[in-house]
């Protein structure tokens, strides 16, 4: 796989559409597509309906090279990620004994007798790879079809952390062969993002074309540099650019990356809030 990977995600699971949960492990995955400079060109919900399942993953493969599917693969009737990937892509299931006794020694250990609704879990994909799950009871895929790979994880956090780094982060790594993202934040205070803007014509005239990226929070304006290569080179070239940026904004740039801005305002003495004085920053 030469060319230049796209990726997507799909998060499955009907409780994220409404108010009371988040799918916060996209972000997981996205950090570490970003950390191997693999694009992100789509990310969605699904909620458990087959249908819509089965259309989402077709899409995701239609604009990506590369799909993460997170949740799903419990052992009730609305767990439904194994059922849409075997129709998306024409794949057929049987069951995988060594899981069975794997998951009632997991029961057994507790005193108690497995549910036989779990034996849903041992249903594999025949001829894809079955990632073991050694921090719950739902084991993960690597499906291979016409040339795109979909990764199939649980939706328990800390089981797909664990999962992640032990497969999906070591496959990354040889595919892209030590070529990664970096990243650097410069954050500034008393411009607006307008005011920052303006100073960075002479920034933008001189590289063209280059990814920087300004992002407006309380009280901060922060620019996002990226580069991409292997970790001396693409270090050396945020070097390169921050020392650039040092010089157009000076005093302005108070912190980098994780540092924060603590403020106290004078309302009497200020009269309206046109400046913050600077009393710390935090690291």
């Amino acid at each position: 796989m030469n060319a230049p990977l796209r990726a997507a995600i799909v998060a499955v699971g009907s409780e994220m559409l409404g108010p009371t949960r988040v799918d916060t492990n996209s972000l997981k995955v996205t950090a570490v597509l970003e950390s191997f400079a693999i694009p992100l060109v789509r990310k969605s919900i699904v909620g458990d309906l087959l249908p819509d399942l089965v259309a989402e993953i077709r899409q995701a493969t239609e604009l990506a090279d590369l799909v993460v599917t997170t949740g799903g693969l419990g052992p009730t009737e609305d767990d439904l990620t194994r059922d849409a990937l075997a129709e998306a892509f024409g794949l057929e299931f049987e069951l995988d004994e060594t899981i069975v006794a794997k998951l009632e020694a997991r029961f057994a250990a507790r005193g108690w007798a497995m549910p036989e609704v779990n034996r849903r879990q041992a249903q594999v994909f025949r001829g894809q790879t079955v990632l073991q799950n050694d921090r719950g009871t739902a084991p993960g895929f690597h499906i291979e079809s016409a040339g795109k790979h979909v990764w199939v994880f649980p939706g328990v956090p800390h089981e797909l952390e664990w999962m992640l780094e032990t497969y999906f982060v070591p496959w990354l790594r040889e595919l892209k062969g030590g070529l990664a993202r970096y990243r650097r934040v410069l954050k500034i205070a008393g411009l607006t993002e307008s005011g920052v803007e303006e100073k960075l014509a002479p920034y933008y005239a001189a590289h063209p074309g280059e990814l920087l990226t300004i992002l407006a929070t309380a009280g901060t304006i922060e620019l996002h540099l990226t580069a991409e290569g292997n970790e001396s080179e693409a270090t050396a070239r945020l070097a390169e650019r921050e020392r650039e940026l040092l010089t157009l904004f000076g005093e302005r740039v108070y912190g980098f990356d994780t540092d924060t801005l603590d403020v106290t305002l004078d309302l009497e003495r200020l009269g309206s809030i046109t400046s913050i004085p600077l009393l710390e920053i935090r690291r």
